[in-house]
């Protein structure tokens, strides 16, 4: 086992996880979800504490009119926050599983 290995979500899918939590399909198709606007301002933060500054805005967005949504984004988006504690330059590829499921395919 790699016991001090870091564990990171891939963003894309938790992004794709978190549109299934909105109860209607006018709250998918709004820039923030459906697009994803909301939470790319959250990926693409300078720094762990700025992407957690930037969860809140989509969180306090949604508590009344799709309460499950708000609470997926609060809980399990900071799953793909992770890749923050990486140095700046390996960012933008380990935030995402795709290159390592083409590589085991």
């Amino acid at each position: 086992m790699l016991g001090g290995a870091t564990w990171q979500r891939c963003q894309f899918h938790l992004a794709q996880n978190a549109i299934h939590y909105a109860p209607t399909a006018a709250i998918r198709k709004r820039p923030g979800i459906g697009r994803g606007c909301q939470l790319r301002e959250v990926w693409n933060a300078k720094s762990l504490t700025a992407a957690e500054a930037e969860l809140k805005s989509p969180v306090a967005s949604y508590p009344d009119s799709a309460p499950l949504l708000a609470d997926r984004l609060q809980t399990a988006v900071p799953e793909g926050l992770a890749v923050f504690t990486l140095p700046e330059h390996h960012r933008k590829r380990m935030r995402i599983s795709n290159p390592i499921e083409r590589a085991v395919q």
